[in-house]
């Protein structure tokens, strides 16, 4: 049977092709003159409609389907036979994700642009033009073009976007589309800005102070004023009368080329890398203000990039809002709660080492379970900056409503968070030492005489914490189905980098294994896996122990509660080895922690009405979901700003005057207003629906003579609660647990499930051993998160492995820093 989602995705697909069949048809003669009959014979009635029909509608159609049948996960169904060992080395080499990234830049971004500018050349240009109607000409060309790319520049970069969600894709990656389509304009702004400078400079004016300043008059009197230049001028660029319009015309564009220049300059890699504040205020502030000077240049820029903006609004602005409305002082929805703050350090290396931080903050029930391996989040810190950095997050093992982030401190921002975190608090400080004889074993002293341990408490509510936000989930969410597709998987991490990969070691992804299939959440999927080999390779001591007690990566766990990894098949030569390469040496390691909670257990604190202490963190109410009630409600609001905010911006463009700007400021401004309107509305409607259930649920409550609460036991959900004995006292402190625990609910006996295979080395590992396993399995694959030299060398080791033999060896490649 065929499915929704299959369905919708097809048609999204055909509305992308439908998008690029403009740039590759529409600079010719034939597809032109159809295109504008098309317009005329629509609701637009003239060709002005050409870049709605053409460009706008599918963008619209295709992020209205989407918003309806994508969900949040992407766990599908594969197969795949021995016919993959027999593809042709060319076909192995498309097969890359490297590749795949790069066909499709040619084939939807490259192609579709080269294919508009030699079309249109041959349609426009001719032998018998003079030198300054050939330069007007192809100065034009290469203008249309900047304004066409802009159709399709926001959809890389709509984090929320319905398109990307139903796909699959990764937000991180997909960016590389926003980019190359951004420098496209910026090349062909340059080109047009030039060509048209050159025109003017041939026929003998001063331009630099003639043509892109207008005189005092044309600011005064700008419709009876008529410029000196108007006097000598050979040609107009549109054949009309020459006026003080054709003395804002470059100036405009000149302000609209140097945005972009300066927005292409922020962009670079080592200003994004080094300087992110600045990279993102630069783009917030020079965006929309190149926007509406490339809007007041050229008049109908707002139809040919309303698909995009639309797309962008629509995605974004219900987000934007419920943030706001979050963040507000005196909120008691203001901050997240945290729950622990923890500090590794490492003496144990001849490098200085910089410190990791392990945050823990918690969340809600939904949250955790919606959490898979490979999300991030964006955490904004206002007393820090008000810029949010991204984050991997993982849940916490044996824990059903905590998360944890754990980064590295590098930068500005991870350095003041760091201050933050631990300024004004008391921190718990162990020391621990390691037996080099057994590996495993860990000796920790308690001599407190010997300041080995030093433990002091403090109340938590008088602890200075700053206030977080936190903002997810962000990701492709296809890190375990494409562990699924393949016999052999190994998993690379360099540091910090094994935090992409940590959830896959957790015990909350319920699932269990039975004759090749898994079963999870009661849906069952053909499972691949025989061999998964981690290589972590890492010199900080402290945070290589943190994971393995976090997050069971050793083999002292090895029961039924234990890694996910070890129940994905029950084939007897299916195994899990994990493999950590400590580069560092030395002894001693050093670990200081500051948890919230009164005692040093986890606790989940009922008294969470005090906007010191925070409130869990939970997803945003407009994204899409698994649940198709919940995707009704968010393709209501989703076209309802998309549909809404194209009549208004049509009906603003129609009272458009064709030498006159302040219809060109106004349209955008209009329309932005809409999308604020309806995305506040939406928010307010969802509150009182919420308030209203909130006291349908209360009204229902039957209480017997002690205040306890009977229909507890009929609630549809059982939540985790358990009182601290220092906040009550006596034998009658309720406590309520969740019926559903982390144990793994297996059809499999746990006997038979495989253990884990661990080995810690140490030293620095050679690529060829790394990669020695991928020849073991008939469709292998790297999984790697490290950083960029790393990733060069096994990529090469890849391409050598893949030489050797005729085989298909996918590099799935985590980003390393976000």
């Amino acid at each position: 049977m065929i499915s929704p989602s299959w369905i919708s995705k097809t048609i999204v697909i055909l509305c992308l092709i439908w998008l690029i069949a403009f740039p590759l048809l529409g600079g010719g003669e034939w597809g032109k003159d159809m295109f504008a009959s098309w317009a005329k014979k629509s609701y637009f009635h003239d060709k002005a409609g050409v870049p709605i029909i053409m460009l706008t509608i599918p963008i619209l159609i295709a992020g209205s389907i989407a918003s309806m049948f994508a969900t949040s996960t992407t766990i599908t169904t594969t197969t795949t036979t021995r016919w993959d060992s027999k593809v042709c080395s060319f076909h192995k080499r498309l097969q890359q994700p490297s590749s795949q990234q790069s066909i499709v830049l040619i084939l939807v971004i490259f192609l579709p642009c080269f294919v508009y500018v030699v079309s249109s050349m041959q349609r426009k240009m001719n032998t018998d033009m003079s030198i300054d109607m050939a330069l007007m000409k192809s100065g034009n060309i290469f203008g249309m073009l900047a304004v066409i790319v802009l159709s399709w520049l926001l959809i890389p970069v709509s984090r929320r976007g319905p398109i990307g969600k139903l796909f699959g894709w990764d937000p991180i990656n997909v960016v590389n589309y926003h980019m190359w389509s951004g420098r496209i304009i910026i090349l062909a702004s340059i080109v047009h800005g030039l060509e048209h400078t050159i025109r003017y400079a041939i026929q003998g004016r001063d331009v630099l102070i003639s043509y892109f300043f207008p005189p005092i008059q044309c600011w005064k009197q700008p419709q009876t004023y008529k410029p000196v230049i108007c006097e000598n001028t050979d040609s107009n660029d549109d054949g009309g009368s020459c006026s003080c319009y054709d003395h804002f015309l470059p100036l405009t564009g000149l302000l609209a080329t140097l945005g972009l220049i300066g927005i292409g300059l922020s962009s670079l890699y080592k200003v994004r890398r080094n300087n992110y504040a600045t990279f993102a205020m630069l783009h917030y502030v020079l965006s929309p203000l190149t926007f509406v000077a490339i809007c007041i240049h050229y008049n109908k820029t707002i139809l040919y990039a309303s698909g995009s903006l639309l797309y962008y609004i629509s995605s974004n602005f219900p987000n934007w809002i419920e943030s706001i409305l979050k963040r507000r002082p005196f909120s008691s929805r203001s901050n997240v709660k945290i729950v622990a703050v923890e500090k590794l350090k490492s003496d144990d290396s001849n490098h200085l080492q910089r410190p990791c931080i392990a945050l823990t903050i918690e969340a809600t029930i939904a949250t955790v379970q919606k959490c898979c391996p490979g999300d991030y989040v964006y955490l904004l810190v206002p007393s820090i900056s008000q810029i949010a950095h991204p984050f991997t997050v993982n849940r916490v093992l044996g824990q059903t409503q905590q998360l944890r982030i754990i980064f590295r401190v590098t930068g500005s921002f991870t350095r003041a968070l760091e201050s933050a975190l631990f300024r004004g608090s008391t921190t718990t400080t162990t020391t621990v030492s390691y037996d080099e004889e057994d590996d495993d074993e860990e000796v920790v002293s308690k001599e407190m005489e010997n300041n080995n341990l030093f433990t002091e408490k403090k109340n938590p509510s008088r602890m200075f914490l700053p206030r977080l936000h936190f903002e997810g989930y962000y990701g492709s969410r296809r890190l375990f189905d494409r562990i699924l597709k393949h016999d052999v998987c190994i998993i690379v991490a360099a540091g910090i980098g094994i935090t992409p990969y940590l959830s896959l070691f957790s015990t909350n992804n319920k699932c269990a294994t039975t004759d090749g299939l898994m079963i999870i959440q009661g849906n069952q999927f053909d499972t691949k896996p025989k061999n998964i080999i981690l290589h972590w390779i890492c010199r900080d001591r402290s945070l290589i122990e943190y994971c393995r007690k976090e997050y069971n990566l050793d083999s002292r766990s090895n029961s039924s509660s234990s890694s996910n990894l070890q129940i994905i098949s029950d084939c007897e030569n299916y195994s899990v080895r994990i493999i950590i390469h400590q580069t560092g040496l030395g002894e001693g390691t050093t670990f200081e922690s500051t948890a919230t909670a009164a005692t040093n257990e986890r606790i989940t604190r009922t008294d969470l009405d005090y906007p010191d202490e925070g409130v869990p963190f939970e997803l945003t109410n407009f994204s899409v979901s698994d649940n198709l009630c919940i995707n009704l409600r968010y393709f209501v609001i989703f076209s309802i700003l998309s549909w809404g905010g194209l009549y208004f911006l049509w009906k603003g463009f129609l009272r458009q005057g064709k030498e006159t700007y302040t219809g060109r400021i106004t349209t955008p401004v209009v329309v932005m207003l809409y999308g604020m309107v309806i995305a506040i509305l939406a928010n307010i409607s969802f509150y009182l629906h919420l308030r209203r259930n909130y006291r349908n649920s209360w009204s229902r409550m039957a209480f017997n003579a002690q205040g306890n609460d009977n229909s507890v036991e009929n609630m549809e959900f059982s939540t985790v609660v358990e009182l601290s004995n220092t906040n009550y006292n006596g034998e009658d402190t309720p406590k309520v647990i969740s019926s559903s625990d982390d144990s793994v609910s297996s059809v499999v006996p746990v006997e038979q499930l495989p253990v884990v295979k661990f080995k810690m080395l140490q030293g620095r590992p050679g690529i060829e051993e790394i990669l020695e396993d991928l020849q073991d399995g008939i469709s292998p694959a790297l999984f790697c998160c490290v950083p960029e030299n790393l990733m060069k060398n096994l990529n090469e080791g890849v391409n050598r492995t893949s030489q050797s033999d005729i085989m298909n060896i996918p590099v799935y490649q985590e980003s390393f820093i976000l």
